[in-house]
């Protein structure tokens, strides 16, 4: 065949390549596609219910029930599906670690929400995005890990850009009683992902779906012993003037958390840590845009501070020091060179090597940001 003859059939081959890279890849952008609006969504109703909701004050029932939606997640899986083992001796032998874990991560989660109640969920996800700067010290305390100069410089950018988003010229203390409780959220999220690091590390034979089968129990009992003293009479005032409304809110929150754990789950097995990791970084840079330039000027809501040219600066360094941080990370570990050289073949698709009850994986294991029952 003539070059003339190749050149004009490149377009053709070009066409045909094309459409095979898209039917190759369907059920991966939908499974992708799926975790991304499932995470969204829920992101975005839990800001809506605990702001924009009259009276609706109860962060801790409304984790409580997210618990119990965990807890009947990792069930179907192990009893159901019996993608994990459920080995209970093992869970005694661990109890202490595994109640330690389950008061940091409900901790984490019940802070968080109640967080949403003062503060944007923009501003959430900038301060959340801080957690390595919390995890690094502690995982060099107890796992004796080392980081590299360039990420321990990605982590002060990290803190500046969370400390200049922070920045408040109103001083209403709405805004400082948030942030306070963003910071422990993320603190003592941080906190737990050193602990599960821990727990499901090597030798210990326990994965991300066992693990929340026996954490989640815990969770129910620590939230639901503290309800009746702080929540509750305040939230059958709620449900009398409130009618099937509180029911219909509730639901949703928790079809929402088991759609987000079910999709979490299945984007986790289907794709590398790679892909995880950035469609990490993705999500926060989404959830803020989406808030700032569509859903703030909608809402008007009178808590929210007002957004300046230093929280700006906060927020682009915030979101360039994570994204340098998880580039890092995926570069020591050889991650991102295979990934390059897999677009640079053509080939896309990232079939995660860990099995069904592997640890949660990243591209910094103890890093980890995004776990099963954590939104």
């Amino acid at each position: 065949m003539s070059p003339k003859g190749s050149t004009e059939s490149s377009p053709l081959m070009a066409s045909v390549s094309a459409g095979g890279f898209w039917r190759t890849n369907l059920g991966l952008f939908i499974i992708i596609g799926g975790d991304f609006c499932t995470s969204l969504s829920i992101n975005f109703y839990n800001s809506w219910l605990m702001r924009q909701v009259p009276g609706f004050d109860f962060p801790l029932i409304y984790t409580c029930l997210h618990m119990v939606a965990s807890f009947l997640f990792a069930s179907l899986l192990v009893f159901g599906f019996r993608v994990a083992p459920a080995n209970w001796e093992q869970a005694r032998a661990l109890v202490l670690r595994i109640v330690l874990l389950a008061f940091l991560r409900g901790a984490s989660i019940a802070t968080n929400n109640w967080s949403l109640m003062y503060i944007s969920i923009a501003l959430n996800k900038v301060i959340k995005a801080s957690v390595p700067v919390f995890t690094v010290p502690l995982s060099i305390l107890f796992e004796r890990k080392r980081y590299s100069p360039y990420k321990i410089v990605a982590l002060l950018c990290l803190a500046s850009g969370t400390m200049l988003s922070c920045v408040s010229l109103s001083g209403q203390a709405a805004d400082a009683k948030g942030i306070l409780l963003a910071l422990i959220s993320a603190a003592v999220g941080g906190s737990s992902i050193v602990v599960g690091a821990m727990l499901m590390g090597k030798g210990t034979g326990l994965g991300p779906v066992s693990v929340l089968l026996y954490m989640s129990p815990c969770q129910v009992l620590m939230l639901a012993s503290v309800v009746p003293f702080d929540e509750l009479p305040p939230f059958l005032d709620f449900v009398r003037g409130h009618d099937g409304s509180t029911a219909l809110y509730l639901a949703v929150g928790t079809l929402l958390a088991v759609a987000f754990n079910l999709m979490s789950y299945v984007q986790l097995q289907s794709t590398s840590s790679v892909t995880s990791s950035m469609l990490g970084n993705l999500k926060i840079v989404s959830i803020i845009l989406i808030y700032e330039a569509g859903l703030r000027p909608v809402q008007k809501s009178r808590e929210d501070h007002e957004l300046t040219a230093i929280n700006i600066v906060g927020y682009a360094l915030t979101i360039s020091a994570g994204l340098a941080y998880t580039l890092l990370s995926l570069y020591e570990r050889g991650q991102l060179q295979g990934l390059l050289r897999r677009v640079g073949r053509g080939g896309t698709r990232e079939v995660g090597t860990e099995g069904l009850e592997a640890p949660l994986q990243s591209a910094d294991p103890p890093e980890r940001k995004r776990c099963l029952g954590l939104c």
